[in-house]
């Protein structure tokens, strides 16, 4: 069974950890991951190829998803796989609690905690006859200081400058560095993996967007039940920030990878490596307030998925 997963590639999911304005009036260009003052799109659609797709249908009331139904397309056939049961916040357009049935049968509830600041502070997800698995957020003056996609992986994320978020694992191993546009985009995420404290390991990425679409995944709502909508074994891969989850749309990836020149010799430094283009985008935004509603993946000049909005 393919999954509807409206972030994408789960080892690349882009949520984080607090609310955010629409204009994003931060004094620094880091922005918050999510926004809540997003057009909240009414389906989502995945076409993998012509006979072959999935939808979210959402049930919105009031700017708030009270409902979701997945279902699966295949040729003729469209069949109803999930059913996601969304509990308000009191008193807030979030959920609290979202209780998920697929084939008409209780499997899945997933708990959300917010603070006084309506920062997430934990995601908690439990799976019939499987343990549960929580994400974990620790704020510091109203920044995300430190989260944990699993128990025995802890990240502290410090702020270098007014453009940048470094994301280290305790562990010592791995590091993330994320660097944000003027726009409040992704540019570049660089990981870098370290044994013995240097670097012997290091994948760049660089992203190109346009300016002029919007990006409907960023909203606070869909994020979360996009998250809910994971698989449990996934929750590993969680990352906070990624290009699809951005304000607009991303049109071009680059890729470089770099590894030591000696391994028995680390001062020699990295290789150069080669950048290349690993992905782009189609983008189309037929839509007043210019929300993406069609996004076409390409991959070595050969159209791939397909993404489709309806508000």
């Amino acid at each position: 069974m393919k999954k509807l997963l409206i972030l994408g590639s789960l080892a690349v999911i882009g949520v984080a950890c607090c609310k955010n304005d629409d204009d994003n009036n931060n004094k620094n260009n880091i922005p918050d991951p999510w926004e809540e003052k997003i057009i909240l799109p009414k389906k989502y659609i995945i076409e993998y190829s012509a006979d072959s797709s999935t939808e979210m249908v959402y049930t919105v009331e009031d700017g708030f998803i009270k409902d979701a139904k997945e279902y699966e397309i295949s040729g003729s056939e469209r069949k109803e796989v999930k059913h996601l049961m969304i509990t308000p916040l009191k008193g807030k357009k979030l959920p609290a609690r979202i209780d998920i049935d697929k084939d008409g049968i209780a499997q899945e509830v997933v708990e959300f905690s917010f603070n006084d600041q309506d920062q997430v502070t934990e995601i908690k997800k439990s799976e019939l006859g499987k343990f549960s698995m929580s994400i974990t957020f620790e704020y510091k003056d109203g920044k995300l200081s430190k989260f944990a996609p699993i128990p025995s992986a802890v990240y502290n994320l410090t702020y270098p400058d007014a453009h940048t978020v470094v994301a280290t694992g305790d562990s010592g191993y791995d590091t993330y560095t994320y660097t944000f546009s003027p726009e409040g985009n992704l540019i570049k995420k660089v990981y870098d993996n370290l044994t013995n404290g240097v670097v012997s390991f290091r994948k760049t990425y660089l992203y190109e967007y346009d300016l002029q679409k919007k990006n409907p995944k960023r909203n606070l709502q869909i994020q979360l039940i996009a998250l809910a909508n994971t698989p449990l074994e996934n929750y590993t891969f969680y990352e906070l920030y990624e290009a699809t989850n951005s304000k607009n749309l991303v049109v071009k990836v680059f890729e470089r990878t770099q590894q030591l020149k000696d391994s028995d010799n680390p001062n020699l430094g990295l290789t150069t490596g080669n950048p290349y283009l690993s992905t782009e985008y189609k983008n189309e935004a037929n839509n007043p307030q210019s929300y993406a509603t069609k996004i076409t993946k390409v991959i070595d000049g050969y159209d791939g998925t397909i993404e489709k909005y309806e508000y």
